[in-house]
């Protein structure tokens, strides 16, 4: 009993020891941290200010004002250059500079500048109105870009004039003409043989011309490839017949009818409709065979009108040249 009583008094003690240590810590921090800030601050040595760059307050705020030195570096050697009249070394120094600070308005000003000084006045104006983005009081790029927004105005209105004269000239030519009919013949020629081309196939010009009018096989090549040929021919005839002749949106269905026409001579199985597996190609995963007319109704609905009114537009030019009686 003796020996029990002896140990509980000690055991507690050490217990209360304990905790009086780890109550003390954050006391002593408290002490240490006082002490510290009573202590004397020593200034920086000179060696450590002379390798430090100083921002002044001002430069910091300026919303127009490169962060990279390297690239203010080569902006001022850039300028060196174009004042000493080594253009190339210039033009290299402002796009080096440009590439590291690419939205810095003073490089993007100053690359202008020397642009408009090259005859390039597009490109110096598109500079100086993504430097207006970026520093919309930037006084440099409001002095330049007014002067330029005159001359580029001039030139869009030239060009724009130029399309107005050249759609009136062709618009002046009677339907019936025999020339008129032969260039839009050979447009659809060319338009054919680019469309094919861009999927591998590699009959030449004359080979799809021959196929076209005569439709027959040419010797020594391959079948498919001129099966790709009547496919595209089929699409463009169904597109001039139906979607041409209509207003409205352009619906799966249509897009289903021009690829059964399109891949009907090549593959008659799957032709017209949608893909029902899954296709892996390496390490890209395609989406998944159910959501595939999800899929092209959006992208019908979004992308498809454009497209398919410019190739209306063409199409419908074609047909009203090489039909007309």
């Amino acid at each position: 009993m003796t020996a029990t009583e002896t140990k509980k008094p000690l055991r507690q003690a050490s217990w209360l020891d304990g905790r009086a240590m780890w109550l003390a810590i954050p006391v002593v921090g408290v002490l240490i941290l006082t002490a510290l800030r009573k202590l004397p601050q020593r200034p920086p040595s000179q060696a450590l200010l002379d390798h430090t760059v100083l921002v002044p307050p001002e430069t910091r705020s300026s919303p127009y004002v490169g962060s990279s030195v390297e690239a203010r570096a080569a902006l001022r050697q850039a300028l060196e250059m174009k004042h000493a009249g080594k253009r190339t070394k210039a033009q290299r120094l402002f796009l080096h500079a440009l590439h590291m600070e690419p939205d810095s308005p003073d490089i993007l000003n100053e690359y202008g500048m020397f642009l408009e000084e090259e005859q390039e006045v597009l490109q110096a104006d598109r500079l100086y109105t993504r430097a207006l983005a970026l520093a919309p009081c930037h006084h440099g790029a409001l002095d330049n870009r007014v002067r330029t927004s005159t001359v580029v105005e001039g030139i869009d209105r030239q060009q724009l004039d130029s399309i107005d004269n050249k759609v009136k000239r062709l618009l002046s030519i009677p339907p019936g003409s025999f020339v008129l009919r032969r260039v839009a013949r050979e447009s659809y020629y060319q338009h054919v043989y680019h469309t094919v081309a861009l999927e591998g196939n590699t009959l030449s010009l004359p080979e799809i011309r021959r196929i076209l009018q005569t439709r027959r096989a040419v010797c020594g090549r391959s079948l498919s490839e001129q099966n790709e040929v009547l496919g595209i021919d089929a699409a463009m005839t169904f597109i001039n017949a139906t979607l041409a002749a209509h207003l409205g949106p352009v619906t799966p269905l249509d897009i289903l009818e021009i690829h059964r026409r399109v891949l009907g001579p090549v593959d008659p199985a799957e032709a017209g409709r949608f893909r029902r597996g899954q296709v892996m190609q390496t390490s890209y995963g395609r989406k998944r065979n159910d959501i595939v007319l999800q899929k092209s109704k959006h992208y019908i609905s979004k992308g498809t009108r454009i497209f398919i009114f410019f190739i209306l537009e063409g199409d419908t030019f074609i047909h009203r040249t090489t039909h007309s009686p």
